[in-house]
């Protein structure tokens, strides 16, 4: 594991070849390497893993490695494999229809909605050999049949709270008869599922706006900060961003106040804004979002990828010059499904039209993605043995050692102090053996891999 890179003593000389070289950890900003007089943007490659969803008739999640750092992948096995299909180990049910797929970085826990079924399954590579096909990586953790009376009817989105809790998105959007609803996720008595009384609770969902059907606001991805608030994608009349928080303490955050505007169509830079699902924290930026859309414009459809910046600190972006058009296309062959951001400013977008995902990459520097050159592809599918792009997530550069616990990059008692103070909140990532839920094994397991040593 790697030592802390930036100390005020380093040579330049030293600093420019880690950020030329593109480490994993830590990542070190674009300011940096302005202030440094280095070109900019760098990319960083070395070791990107992002897992695709293959909505082909067998649906899958594929896991694609960078292996020889060269900024693109190979549809080979060098490159590509299987991360999780219906053939698991645990006997976890393949997915129908995926939807709501999202990671929590710090651990590279996947949680995943499936529209077809109507629940939301769990995955995650326990034993680090590329896969999550063993047998307790998987499992299902919510139904429709839940005790709570949630509506899973059309999973859209989901996020991870600060304290381990889970938040999902149920759309009523188009015929569907259920309403939208933000829900949050506790699991009381640390069993694994959110199926028992009391495990999903509304979070937002008495919203004026919220309905069945194409209300004015259809909840899809979210994204909450480590302070605990929240920011959705909204691609019903009232597109754009909105930012959400339990302001008043009550466990809920959809009082008046608490849902507020952060982007949309009132924004002073002019930018009309229109239907998109994607949600996608910019990595390099502070405070900034990239999300799709499709407009028209001159009468031709077009697709966009847009970034959204608090540039003033006021607690939104819709402020003047807050929101630009990074990428823009008039093509019946390509549709925007998701987006990545990357160490180092570039993004990789899903084309479920064309089959493909592509790497936005500035050039020039000027925070752009349109001038020539600026688009490759990263990755072809079609033809086999990928056959479908849809949501993508990165995967977290995460060592082998696991007791690790608070990835600090050194094994210490504090990693004993962290897993226990998770395991008394019945946090879900003090599950440390995927063995349904938080139990007293959880604590013999972490220890013996404690003591064991990295």
């Amino acid at each position: 594991m790697s030592s802390r890179l930036v100390r005020s003593s380093t040579p330049r000389i030293v600093l420019a070849g880690m950020l030329r070289s593109c480490c994993a950890r830590p990542i070190l900003s674009l300011a940096l390497a302005a202030s440094m007089g280095l070109a900019a943007p760098l990319t960083c490659f070395a070791g990107v893993t992002i897992l695709v969803v293959d909505k082909s008739a067998t649906p899958k999640i594929w896991r694609l490695h960078d292996a020889n750092n060269d900024g693109s992948i190979t549809n080979d096995a060098t490159e590509v494999n299987i991360w999780f299909d219906g053939s698991n180990l645990a006997g976890t049910p393949n997915f129908g229809n995926f939807a709501a797929f999202n990671v929590r970085q710090s651990d590279n826990t996947i949680i995943a909605g499936d529209v077809t079924n109507h629940r939301y399954c769990w995955l995650k590579d326990l034993d680090n050999n590329g896969d999550a096909q063993g047998a307790l990586e998987s499992r299902v953790i919510l139904t429709a049949a839940n005790l709570s009376g949630a509506s899973l009817s059309a999973p859209t989105g989901n996020g991870f709270f600060p304290n381990g809790d889970y938040m999902i998105c149920n759309s009523g959007s188009g015929t569907n008869v259920n309403p939208d609803a933000v829900y949050r996720l506790h699991d009381a008595n640390g069993n694994g599922n959110y199926d028992d009384a009391g495990d999903v609770t509304p979070w937002v969902v008495n919203w004026p706006g919220f309905g069945v059907g194409n209300s004015p606001y259809v909840p899809f991805e979210v994204s909450t900060d480590p302070n605990g608030v929240s920011y959705m994608k909204s691609s019903g009349a009232n597109n754009g961003i909105y930012k959400f928080s339990d302001t008043n303490g009550n466990g809920r955050a959809d009082d008046t106040g608490e849902l507020v505007p952060w982007c949309t169509s009132a924004n002073l830079s002019g930018v009309t804004l229109g239907a998109g699902f994607a949600l996608e924290l910019d990595v390099t930026r502070p405070r900034s979002f990239y999300f799709n859309q499709t407009v028209t414009i001159a009468g031709a459809s077009t697709k966009q990828i847009l970034r959204a910046t608090d540039l003033d600190f006021n607690g939104d972006a819709n402020g003047l010059n807050e929101v630009v058009v990074v990428y823009s296309i008039v093509d019946s062959g390509f549709l925007t499904q998701d987006i990545v951001s990357l160490p180092g400013g570039d993004i990789l977008v899903s084309d479920t039209a064309g089959k493909r995902i592509i790497r936005l990459h500035d050039l020039d520097g000027d925070g752009l993605f349109t001038s020539p050159g600026e688009r490759t592809d990263f990755f072809l599918a079609g033809a086999g043995p990928v056959l479908d792009v849809r949501q993508l997530v990165l995967l977290r550069d995460i060592p082998v050692c696991r007791a690790d616990f608070n990835n600090s990059g050194t094994l210490s008692v504090q990693d004993i102090f962290d897993f226990l103070s998770a395991w008394f909140a019945v946090d879900p990532r003090a599950d440390f053996n995927g063995a349904n839920g938080v139990s007293v094994q959880d604590i013999f397991d972490f220890l013996a891999a404690w003591f064991a040593g990295c």
